[in-house]
């Protein structure tokens, strides 16, 4: 004889049900109730009901996942008295009561409950999260409207078609009686269309050297700024860290933050100051300067009617020692003999003054180069020199200047994106690297390269220094004009690469706000080598 599903539940439990309703409990852990249903036999039918939705991945360069990294324990409750018994010991009252309301009303439940439940009626499966609690290159990851449909941000809103293209679904079934009630003891049904589909887009940011350099950051309370790493040979961005971090869970609040925290600062263009240098000492070589010609810091100069102080009196200095302890004074004399428009057109080659596009609608502020027009001017002249006055530039470009200098005087124009990646993980349409572009003799470059290494040994970058490992870079406190409470607010940096005999990696901090780039920023560079060094 045919049993009879019709009444699922007692009589006493349905007046306990209809009690909940009145006093309207809320569910605490529902993520999901109701579902489609289909015609499945004379008396009953099966019930469809979505879990989980899924969009493509974005990996890292090796292919490792950005997203979709970690999943959870879900479960899928039928609409069952049995299922409801099951869950009693593992659910707080207040939890029981909502769940029980819904399967009062026979709605299956999603729950998230951290552990398996033993009952015929329950499956539980294993979800993926988009982002991880501790996400990693947020920024450039971007993230996804409030349906969790399409990418507003990053990476997320400039691959949006491909991603969506690799959207999937993960549905489970089961039987119902005719009032819509789970038959008991009947299997469920996992449905996967296309859910979490290996299709995607990989990245050139490199997982473990991003993590080394957020926690850097972080340990170092990089409070408002940003860091970015580049591969020396391919131009690759391995890591970029813009600070402060937003709350996925919370973008409206984010929104009206005045510390900006969803704005890349990766992107954005800041007055640089004395990391300029390199560029000026460089075209100077170039131009025939003697490197080893003296010249005498007297704390000051006085230049087109206009004094232009330095950090102390340095007596004489050289080049080398000019650029290792930041003689503003040198620099002021060195640039007005140079050809202004040869420094003017070694800065265009290496990227200043012009937006880098990274992906589709993810470009850099250009920052500003100055005309040459402007640069007429004795004072405007003197200000440019030690990358000051109108001058502006992203951490990109900075990054730029120091890996050409690593680079024997090689430019390879940095790039974000590897290609994109098929559900059996080959990659596809691959980014194309251009080929390198001369910028610096590789003599310049390694006379550089040196006295960018004494300037981390003894000169105003030792904060820099990395365990068993020399490492060269230059340190900057930029003034910015704008004034808080009677205090000038200063732009801070430092630009290195390591390790110094062949380089492989330039990464440059940028600190808002900041007191100076031997404090703020050279400390970010050490902990983070010393992290790769000891760890990678």
């Amino acid at each position: 004889m045919k049993k009879n599903y019709g009444v699922l539940f007692p009589r006493p439990l349905v007046v306990y049900f209809s009690l909940l309703l009145v006093l309207g409990l809320l569910p605490v852990r529902i993520l999901l109730v109701g579902g489609e249903y289909s015609p499945a036999a004379e008396n009953s039918s099966a019930k469809s009901l979505t879990v989980a939705h899924s969009r493509g991945v974005i990996y890292d360069r090796r292919l490792r996942r950005l997203t979709c990294e970690s999943t959870v324990a879900v479960s899928v409750v039928k609409p069952a008295l049995s299922a409801l018994n099951a869950l009693r010991s593992v659910l707080d009252e207040n939890e029981f009561s909502a769940i029980s309301r819904e399967i009062s009303q026979l709605n299956p439940v999603i729950l998230k409950i951290g552990n398996s439940v033993e009952s015929d009626d329950i499956m539980t499966l294993p979800i993926y999260n988009r982002y991880s609690s501790s996400q990693k290159a947020s920024h450039i990851i971007g993230y996804l409207s409030d349906g969790e449909t399409k990418g507003v941000s990053g990476i997320e809103r400039s691959f949006d078609y491909y991603l969506s293209a690799q959207s999937g679904r993960l549905d489970v079934r089961y039987f119902a009686d005719a009032n819509g009630a789970g038959l008991q003891g009947t299997d469920f049904e996992m449905v996967n269309s296309n859910y979490n589909s290996s299709g995607g887009v990989v990245l050139t940011i490199d997982k473990k050297i991003q993590s080394a350099l957020e926690a850097a950051a972080d340990e170092c309370r990089l409070k408002k700024g940003a860091a970015v790493m580049l591969d020396i040979k391919s131009g690759e961005i391995v890591a970029a860290v813009s600070r402060p971090d937003y709350d996925r869970n919370n973008i409206s609040a984010c929104l009206t933050d005045e510390d900006l925290p969803l704005f890349n600062r990766v992107f954005g263009s800041y007055p640089v100051g004395s990391v300029f240098k390199p560029l000026i000492a460089a075209t100077a070589l170039e131009s025939g300067t003697d490197p080893l010609a003296e010249f005498e810091c007297k704390g000051y100069t006085v230049c087109g009617g206009k004094t232009f102080k330095c950090m102390k009196n340095h007596g004489t200095v050289n080049m080398a020692s000019a650029l290792a302890y930041s003689c503003n004074c040198y620099f002021i004399n060195l640039i007005e003999q140079l050809d202004i428009g040869r420094v003017l057109e070694a800065a265009k080659n290496l990227g200043f003054g012009s937006s880098i596009e990274l992906a589709e609608d993810m470009c850099t502020y250009s920052g500003n180069l100055p005309e040459a027009a402007e640069l007429e001017q004795a004072g405007a002249r003197a200000n440019f020199s030690f990358g000051q006055g109108s001058l502006t530039a992203n951490v990109i470009q900075i990054a730029c200047l120091y890996s050409v200098i690593a680079n024997d005087g090689e430019y390879k124009k940095p790039y974000l994106v590897k290609g994109l990646c098929d559900e059996n993980m080959n990659i596809i349409d691959e980014y194309a690297s251009p080929s390198p572009v001369k910028v610096f003799s590789e003599s310049t470059a390694d006379t550089i390269s040196s006295f960018l290494e004494l300037a981390v040994r003894e000169g105003t970058g030792t904060a820099a220094q990395a365990e068993n490992c020399r490492v060269g870079g230059k340190t900057a406190t930029a003034q910015t004009g704008e004034f808080i409470g009677g205090e000038e607010r200063v732009v801070t940096w430092f630009a290195g690469f390591y390790p110094y005999e062949k380089p492989e990696y330039v990464l440059v901090v940028m600190c808002e706000d900041g007191d100076s780039g031997s404090s703020d920023c050279a400390p970010v560079f050490s902990k983070t080598v010393n992290n790769l060094l000891n760890n990678y």
